[in-house]
Formats: structure tokens, sequence, C-alpha cells
């Protein structure tokens, strides 16, 4: 039954009703201020630390500490053969991995228990200058777990763990002689139980996330080929000229995006793939930097590459990481002690 007009609630105009409403109100709007307040002092953390954010087109959580191992290869200005080094990106300390007198060693990939890379070994000279190295694995503490190859094939690079197939795979230089030649000298090779198979032609190859596919430059634009078929497609070819030893790309840990250096136009190309079979995408970005070897973090939302000052490879170098949450770019460490011509980026996990 409602209130009277003759009870005591008339007397300041406020019903028991409207007197329940009201401490309601004012409690809702105490929490209201309450909660404001710890947003105003703690929001710009909880956004800095995970605000959705869009990296190469996909919504993603943005993590706020970069970490993990980045690989390079380097071998001192002042002389000496390449040797492997792993770069702690949270502790910004560059670290040998393997590095020995007479031993050249290039493209090294992080497996599960330590690394693979080419390394002359006991190589005779004439084999190491015709660059006829084997694949070998090692362990954290430098020991040598196995040969993994024992081909002819030359320049062999680019070694990866295909976790899937238990297998490695690497790209080689098909015909014998002297200098690295072309992108169209090399072929891609599978190594399964101590068996070294030639799967198609290919230099550099990425593992997509399934495990049986790669992408791999041939001099008229990118590939993908299958491991177990040999069966490749064109996914990304170049309109105008040919490609060289000197673009680099790199396929993201989701797949989800591919990097392509052209260091003669000072550009980082960012292609989104939508699908890969049949192959869909579209270029979404472009980084302007003099790079080569680029290289995506592990959650896939920064990219580590090589950058110069300039288009001659003999200008200042850098290791450089760009950030595709805050657009921006960073220098992480100087290259400038090292050889121009043996720095490489080829892992980082």
């Amino acid at each position: 039954m409602p209130p009277t007009n003759n009870s005591d609630s008339s007397i300041t105009g406020v019903s028991p009703e409207s007197k329940t409403e009201s401490h309601f109100f004012f409690g809702a709007l105490g929490l209201a201020v309450a909660l404001g307040a710890l947003a105003y002092f703690f929001l710009p953390y909880i956004w800095t630390a995970y605000a959705p954010v869009i990296t190469n087109g996909v919504e993603n959580i943005q993590q706020k500490v970069v970490d993990g191992t980045i690989v390079l290869t380097l071998a001192a200005k002042t002389g000496g053969m390449p040797g492997i080094y792993t770069y702690d990106v949270a502790e910004r300390a560059l670290t040998p991995y393997y590095v020995r007198d007479g031993q050249g060693n290039m493209t090294a990939s992080l497996v599960p228990g330590g690394a693979v890379f080419a390394s002359d070994g006991s190589a005779s000279a004439e084999n190491r200058a015709r660059g006829l190295l084997q694949i070998v694995r090692y362990t954290e503490e430098g020991k040598t777990l196995e040969t993994v190859t024992s081909s002819e094939a030359t320049y062999k690079r680019h070694p990866l763990w295909s976790k899937v197939l238990n297998a490695v795979v690497y790209s080689a230089k098909d015909s014998v002689g002297k200098g690295m030649g072309s992108v169209d000298d090399y072929s891609v090779y599978l190594v399964k139980s101590g068996v070294e198979t030639k799967v198609g032609a290919g230099a550099m190859p990425k593992l997509l996330p399934d495990g049986k596919t790669v992408v791999v430059l041939r001099s008229d634009g990118l590939y993908t080929m299958d491991l177990e078929t040999g069966g490749a497609v064109n996914i990304w070819p170049i309109l105008k000229g040919k490609a060289g030893l000197a673009y680099q790309f790199d396929v993201s840990p989701l797949g989800d995006a591919i990097a392509w250096s052209n260091p003669y136009e000072g550009t980082i190309t960012i292609l989104q793939a939508n699908s890969w079979s049949p192959f869909s995408g579209a270029v979404v970005k472009e980084i302007k930097a003099y790079a080569s070897w680029p290289v995506f973090s592990p959650s896939g939302r920064e990219l580590a590459f090589v950058e110069r000052e300039g288009k001659d490879i003999s200008t200042k170098q850098q290791l450089s990481l760009f950030s595709f949450a805050e657009g921006e770019k960073q220098v992480i460490m100087s290259l400038d002690e090292y050889a121009a011509l043996s720095v490489f980026i080829s892992d980082w996990k």
C-alpha cells in the first residue's frame, strides 16, 4: 500500500521507499567514485600490459615485456671465422654459443636441447674453399650430438627442425664450384633417419605451423613447398626483376604474416596471410629501413633485423627491433664491430 500524505514521511517529503532508494543511490555513487579513482591510477598500467592491439591485422593481447633468444652469426672485423651467438632480448646480453678457430658456422636454428648449424669440422682446405660444410647438431653445452648430413651439396644453410616430420630441413647449392651463386642454384633438402632427400628448388626455407610445409625463395618470388611431395605454389610473385640472396624473409610463428626485406629500396614489407591453401594475403605494412635478415619474435608482435644506415653494406649496422603494437623501431645493439658480410639473424625463440 502506498504511503499517505499525513504520514511522518510527508514532513520531509521523502517516503521510506525513497530513503532506501536514496541510500542505494549514494552507495552506488560512492562505489563508482572509488572504482574511478582506482582506474585513474592503475588503468594506464593495465592498458599498457594487456590492451588489445592489432598485429598483422589480427587482434591480440599486447605483452609488456619482449623476451626470448635471438640467434646471430657474427665474425669480427679484425678477422676470424664466423661464430654462432645468442642474444637475450630481455637482458640485452650477447653470449657466444659456438665460436672456435677454423670452424665456419652460419644460420643456426634452435632445436630441442641445443641448435643445428653448418660447421666445417675437420674438412679439408679444398672443401672449405668451395663451401662444403655439413649440418651438425650441438647441445647448449657445446658438445656434438651428431653430424646430420654427409652429402656433397655445398653451401648448406638455414637448417630447421620439423617436429612433425622428425626431420631436419635445410637448403644447399646444387651446382659445384666456388661462390654462393644465385637463388636458383639452391634446393631444399630433408634429412630423416639419416637419409638426405632433395625436395625441390628454393632457398632459405621457413617452416609453417603445420610442420610439413615451408616457404622458400626463388628468383621469381616466394613459394610454398610441401616437404613430403615437393609440390610448390608461387604465393608472392616478383613482377619486376629477380630476387637474389640479398632478399631475406621470415614467417611468423603463428603463420599469419610474412616479413620480406628489400635492402635496395630500404623497406621491409609485411604481408598478412589469411589462408595458405589456397593462399590469400595482403600487404598491411611497410617498415622503412635498409634491412636484412628479418626475424619474428616468438609472439609475432615484434620483428628483429640487421639495419644499415644506407644502401651500401659498408655503412654502420645495428640490431634493430620493431614493435607492431607501438609502431616504433628501436636499436637494441650495435653491430659495427662485426664484418658486414658475416652478420646474420636466423632464429628467435
